[in-house]
């Protein structure tokens, strides 16, 4: 999996001022990630992305793959992107295994994140939504990027 970020990564500067969409990320998260960009020492961008990859260690990934999600960040703001969460804290994992229990909460969330269906609720489907959405209100300028998980296909430019 870290093969795609390690190829967007270097293709990132194509999409200079454009905006780049993540999977794993909550908005609250990245804002704080934009407050820490937005000041001029680098010291508290550090220790945000630091924390930010602690919380995402939960997606259960490898930390060389949370790590390059942490580095895309760093270039996103390198190259003037955008960033933007694909999804919310109420499609997490802690929310379905809160709602459904443990293993059937699991088996739920399993099946949202890996649906292909266009019903609005699997995540592909909400999360096109949700792009085409924030671009159609100039909240997410062109050219779009999105990274998600392994099983929704490579990265889509």
């Amino acid at each position: 999996a870290t093969v795609q970020q390690a190829r967007l990564a270097a293709d990132l500067h194509k999409y200079a001022n454009g905006s780049l969409w993540l999977e794993f990320f909550y908005e609250e998260q990245l804002a704080a990630v934009r407050a820490a960009f937005a000041t001029p020492g680098v010291v508290d961008d550090e220790a945000v992305l630091a924390q930010v990859k602690k919380a995402v260690m939960s997606n259960g990934w490898s930390d060389a793959f949370n790590q390059s999600l942490v580095d895309l960040l760093r270039l996103a703001h390198q190259h003037s992107i955008s960033i933007h969460a694909l999804d919310s804290p109420e499609w997490s994992l802690d929310a379905f295994t809160e709602r459904y229990g443990t293993f059937r909460g699991r088996l739920k969330y399993l099946a949202n994140r890996a649906s292909q269906e266009n019903d609005g609720e699997g995540a592909t489907s909400r999360w096109a939504k949700r792009v085409m959405e924030e671009h159609a209100e100039g909240t997410a300028p062109a050219p779009v990027v999105v990274m998600g998980g392994a099983e929704h296909g490579p990265v889509m430019l």
